[in-house]
Parts: structure tokens; sequence; C-alpha cells
């Protein structure tokens, strides 16, 4: 029963994943103009927020884009005061980012909105779903984090971020 229970929630997990980033594409597109914020600048300021500094190839891993996106994500972040460039120094010949209070500011005020939302998605619930699914999803996040921190989801064995 319980490997029955874990493919099935394997597979509600897969399905969820890719209808909460079409949600996330779809909301970022909605309010890019109100929150100022494209959803790649969401996702590097979320990235700097909580591992600034970080080296331009780092943010590139973390985000799973092109240098030349990242670069370019990076400049529009600088521009609008959200990010700011500086020497490594620990390596010279290396540039770090990292969020600005400006732009932790405004990615708070992003995700609250986002949370809103979400909220509203989930109004239809009662207090007792919307407990359960908070108490599984906490315990999802606990478990990824311990995953991640053990090598499992990297392809080399070694730690990465997720």
């Amino acid at each position: 029963m319980i490997e029955t229970s874990s493919r099935r929630a394997a597979s509600e997990l897969a399905v969820l994943s890719a209808r909460l980033m079409r949600i996330v594409q779809r909301f970022s597109e909605r309010h890019e103009d109100e929150l100022q914020l494209s959803l790649p600048s969401y996702r590097a300021l979320h990235v700097l927020a909580r591992r600034s500094p970080l080296r331009m190839s780092q943010l590139t891993n973390a985000l799973m884009l092109s240098k030349q996106t990242v670069s370019q994500t990076v400049d529009a972040l600088v521009v609008d005061g959200l990010a700011s460039r500086g020497e490594d120094f620990n390596d010279r010949r290396h540039i770090v980012v990292e969020a600005t209070g400006k732009g932790t500011a405004r990615l708070q005020h992003y995700e609250s909105a986002f949370e809103e939302y979400l909220n509203g998605m989930m109004a239809d619930l009662d207090d007792d779903e919307t407990a359960s699914i908070a108490s599984s999803l906490s315990r999802l996040n606990m478990e990824i984090n311990i995953k991640r921190d053990s090598g499992y989801f990297s392809s080399t064995g070694q730690r990465i971020d997720a």
C-alpha cells in the first residue's frame, strides 16, 4: 500500500508541478506591469534574496537559464536598482550579484500578491482541507531540503540547490 500511495503521490506531484508552472507564468504575464517584475526577474530576485551574493555562473545554474538570459535579466535588475553587481572578494576575476533593499521589497510585494492569488484558488476548500494541504506541503519541503543537502537531485551526486 505504501508503494502504491507513494507512486500516486509522485504522479500527482508531477501533474501539480506542471500546472503550477503554468499558473506562475500566467500570473506573471497578467501582473507584470502592476508588480513591475517579469518572471525571469522574479525568479532571479527570489534566488538572490535567499543566497546572495552569487557569482553569475551560480545564478545561471540556479535559474537553469542561458548565460545570455541571466545576464540580460541581471542588467535589467541593476538598471532598476533591484540588484547590484560587485567584485567577488574571494576571487576578483568573478562578478557577484546580490539583491538590493529595493529588490527585496519588490520581491516581497510580488510574493504577497501571488500568495493572495493562490489563496483565492483555494477559497472553496474548508479549513481542515487547507490545513492538511499546508502540513503535507511543509513536510514535503522539509524532505526535499534533506534530499537536496544529501545530493539526491544532482546528476553528479554532489549537493545542488533546488
